[in-house]
């Protein structure tokens, strides 16, 4: 017997076909859509379509905040706005710290912070972000979505074809979901982490997750200005949990640079540093 959730996102996946091959506009149809890069050719490789197809939704699920994210998110925003367009971020707490975005390469001016002050409110203002043509990505923290309520954000996507980067806890990856993929994120043990770095990555908890008392947020760890908010330390481990139409699964290590603060995988954990001095002290 199929459990009810599992029922229900084979029915999503089915209805979703169906409308495609009823579109006659080509917009919707197979592999019609426009695919761009994340920035990251890593990432890009674990994507079924080379990248992300424009409008449609993306979610990274996390264990928690400071998990990697937040911040694989925005680096991935800014790659979409790089050439034009404008990048939304929902806010209604005020937990982006905009300097240290501009440091992860995001133009702020192209970009909109809304700060819509009831999860109602949120919603409908992330649904006219994402059916405006002229945005190229939203950003914006989710709890539970009700089934109505993702469809209709879904389908604001595609008619404005614009990307919608989600971020959510892990404990919903069991809820059915109208993202067209869907990206576990969770810090990457294998490298040995910095003394004195604090797992930040913009934003502060949302509902329900323990904040860091104390420390105020910022991407990278704490910085005055934006061209110091690329700190070295980071490392990712992303899964590819769900991609539509795709049987298909995979994992990709990721870390990134301190001088350029560019992305890329890691290949060999024996060549990782700091692993290395570890492996030597063991051996002696």
């Amino acid at each position: 017997m199929l459990r009810d959730d599992t029922r229900l996102q084979r029915a999503q996946d089915l209805a979703l076909r169906m409308r495609q091959l009823e579109t006659s506009s080509g917009k919707t149809a197979g592999g019609d859509l426009k695919v761009t890069s994340t920035g990251i050719p890593a990432l890009d490789k674990l994507m079924p379509s080379g990248g992300i197809r424009s409008g449609t939704l993306i979610e990274w699920l996390s264990p928690a905040t400071g998990s990697g994210a937040g911040t694989l998110s925005i680096l991935v925003a800014a790659e979409l706005m790089r050439t034009s367009g404008q990048l939304v971020v929902m806010d209604p707490q005020r937990q982006w710290y905009g300097p240290a975005l501009e440091g992860m390469g995001v133009d702020l001016t192209r970009t909109l912070f809304v700060r819509p002050q009831t999860r109602q409110k949120v919603l409908w203002a992330t649904e006219q972000a994402l059916r405006c043509a002229a945005v190229k990505a939203v950003v914006c923290a989710f709890d539970s979505l009700e089934d109505k309520a993702y469809r209709r954000l879904q389908l604001a996507a595609e008619a404005g074809e614009t990307i919608g980067l989600f971020l959510r806890h892990q404990r919903f990856y069991k809820q059915p979901s109208w993202a067209e993929l869907r990206l576990g994120v969770k810090p990457y043990v294998g490298v040995k982490p910095y003394v004195g770095m604090k797992p930040n990555v913009g934003m502060k908890p949302n509902v329900g997750m323990k904040p860091n008392v104390g420390v105020k947020p910022r991407i990278h760890g704490a910085a005055s200005t934006a061209g110091s908010a690329i700190l070295p330390g980071r490392s990712w481990q992303v899964h590819l949990l769900y991609a539509r139409g795709h049987f298909r699964a995979g994992s990709v290590k990721l870390q990134l640079d301190e001088q350029t603060g560019k992305v890329s995988e890691i290949s060999d954990v024996s060549r990782i540093p700091g692993r290395q001095a570890n492996d030597r002290a063991k051996r002696s």
